[in-house]
């Protein structure tokens, strides 16, 4: 197909019009302090900061900057009234008090790498402002201990074997339903791209310490990522999707699932390419949801000998973000067969007024069950990602109201 096909699809009344209720949707529930409810169905309770990493670039691509620094220091600020040192997992509306109430305290650091990157896509995207002043000091901070111990230590110590990645004690994974203490590929990509975009920050404001410690991570990081986090498959190179903690050594675990589109939305620049494109197509060939419609891919896949908790080898799950992410990355390698058969595949199958959180296949109904449709932060990554789509092929960044 060509880019004008695409371009056609992208412009039909059914794209155009959940594109535009899910940007109002979104759009709508920000409060002038920056608050932003998760869901709409009361499925998730309260704003989750790490759906700002996605929420400011939308913000910042449609133009709207300073509501951005709004929902950014609403974050920092829900830190700062509960006497935190790093970003909480999830916080409330401002209560009677006047103090941003904290609802979950679990220990994300992908989701606090998330906030400062949009903080420094925030700064980036403006110069320099009284807000990056006043709010710089917190944010390096922030930064420092991200790349400190117990999450980033560089180097092998005490006798174990250390990948040398960033440690995410809480990632928040669909597999088997819990929380993974993990090396992970989206963590190591959201902290990557975090350094790569606040050392020009730090320089800018002469803060020559910070700009060396920050590139001495960075560099650092990235080596630890090629020496350490690829592995051969069906003879390509691919990354990995987790690397586990164990007594003495790290563990390779033998699955592709979605953490590993993470360099598409973080921006990360020091990714290599060529590993990522083997890693997409590997997920997409063995990852194929089987049914009667367009082809699409699930969120996970794991070898022959090996299964979930409920003893799959891949779900037949759509992670709506990872739709997007997905699309994002057909169009800029130029794929646009796949990039039609995505948007047939949402044409078919998103229901809803709004985009989903997940796409969910019953193989004994041949029916598609939409979750949490409205969900924060799959509606922020799914409508940038279009956002940035439309723009790419001359179209507005978004439909008429």
């Amino acid at each position: 197909m060509s880019l004008d096909e695409v371009r056609s699809k992208l412009g039909s009344a059914f794209h155009e019009g959940i594109l535009r209720r899910t940007y109002d949707s979104v759009r709508g529930r920000i409060n002038p302090e920056g608050y932003v409810p998760e869901s709409l169905t009361g499925v998730y309770a309260g704003m989750f900061p790490r759906t700002i990493g996605a929420l400011a670039q939308l913000l910042i691509d449609t133009g709207e900057a300073d509501v951005a620094e709004h929902v950014v220091h609403y974050c920092i600020q829900g830190m700062l009234d509960n006497d935190m040192d790093r970003i909480p997992h999830v916080i409330g509306e401002r209560d009677e008090s006047g103090k941003i109430p904290l609802l979950c305290d679990e220990d994300q650091v992908d989701g606090q790498a998330h906030v400062i990157l949009a903080w420094a896509l925030l700064a980036q995207s403006r110069g320099r402002t009284p807000y990056e002043d006043l709010s710089y000091a917190i944010v390096a901070k922030l930064l420092d201990r991200t790349v400190s111990g117990p999450y980033f230590l560089p180097d092998s110590t005490g006798g174990r074997d250390l990948p040398g990645l960033v440690r995410n004690l809480n990632l928040e994974h669909h597999r088997d339903g819990h929380f993974w203490d993990t090396y992970d590929f989206l963590t190591q990509a959201f902290v990557a791209s975090a350094l790569e975009k606040m050392i020009p920050i730090a320089t800018g404001r002469k803060d020559a310490r910070h700009a060396e410690f920050w590139g001495d991570r960075l560099a650092r990081l990235t080596a630890n990522v090629a020496a350490n986090f690829t592995r051969d498959l069906d003879g390509t190179r691919i990354y990995y999707e987790m690397l586990l903690p164990g007594e003495r050594a790290f563990v390779p675990y033998p699955g592709i699932s979605w953490l590993n589109f993470a360099a598409i939305p973080a921006g990360w620049q020091g990714v290599d390419e060529t590993v990522m494109d083997n890693t997409i197509a590997a997920l997409r060939r063995l990852g194929r949801i089987e049914w009667v419609g367009p082809p699409v891919t699930s969120c996970d896949w794991l070898p022959e000998g090996h299964t979930d908790s409920e003893g799959r080898q891949r779900c037949n799950m759509v992670i709506g973000k990872v739709l997007g992410w997905d699309m994002l990355y057909a169009l800029r390698k130029k794929q646009y067969d796949y990039l039609v058969e995505c948007l047939d595949f949402l044409e078919k199958t998103n229901t809803h007024d709004v985009f989903a959180e997940a796409f969910c296949y019953e193989e004994d109904t041949g029916a598609w069950r939409l979750n949490d449709p409205g969900n924060g932060e799959q509606a922020c990554w799914w409508v940038w990602c279009m956002v940035r789509i439309r723009r790419e092929v001359g179209l507005p960044p978004l439909p008429s109201a």
